[in-house]
């Protein structure tokens, strides 16, 4: 089975399993952000269509959903997967694909730690399209005009007005 559309069904449904049986067997523990102690989901990895790039990927999340791109931070654990096997060198540059034939290139762009933890810091580059526009507006008296975080269903939504994080 490989990441192409011909497999999509079978790819969410193994997706979804591996998913479901990971939540509910494995303790999660983000070293500095206790709210990201859940899997949103799987990346599946295969060969690409293209020769000239490294690897497919096909991004499976939350109840299903298929991302239309490799995703960065998915692309960004490859790296770093990659990275801490040996495979590539800090600056290399690999292009992974996706089911919609979509090309993200990354790189690890720094080494460097979090606590007692070395980390990555990665570079991605692909290309983005303006899907929608919004408008927030904030009401000084609103109590909550500081931010939020509502859990449901393991699903994390996260507002912060002042850092502008979405």
């Amino acid at each position: 089975m490989d990441c192409t559309k011909e497999y999509l069904d079978e790819l969410k449904r193994i997706g979804m399993t591996i998913k479901n049986i990971i939540a509910e067997s494995i303790t999660l523990n983000h070293p500095t952000e206790p709210e990201m102690n859940f899997l949103y989901g799987v990346i599946f990895v295969g060969t690409p269509k293209n020769p000239k790039n490294h690897s497919r990927n096909i991004f499976i999340s939350a109840n299903g959903i298929v991302d239309r791109s490799p995703t960065g931070s998915g692309v960004s654990a490859q790296a770093a997967i990659h990275y801490a096997r040996g495979e590539i060198s800090v600056g290399k540059s690999i292009f992974i694909e996706c089911i919609t034939d979509a090309t993200f290139s990354v790189k690890v762009h720094k080494i460097t730690s979090l606590g007692q933890y070395n980390t990555v810091i990665p570079e991605v580059r692909g290309t983005a399209y303006i899907t929608g526009k919004s408008s927030f507006w904030i009401d000084p008296k609103d109590p909550l005009k500081e931010g939020f975080i509502y859990r449901q269903n393991i699903v994390i939504v996260k507002f912060i007005y002042k850092n502008y994080y979405f």
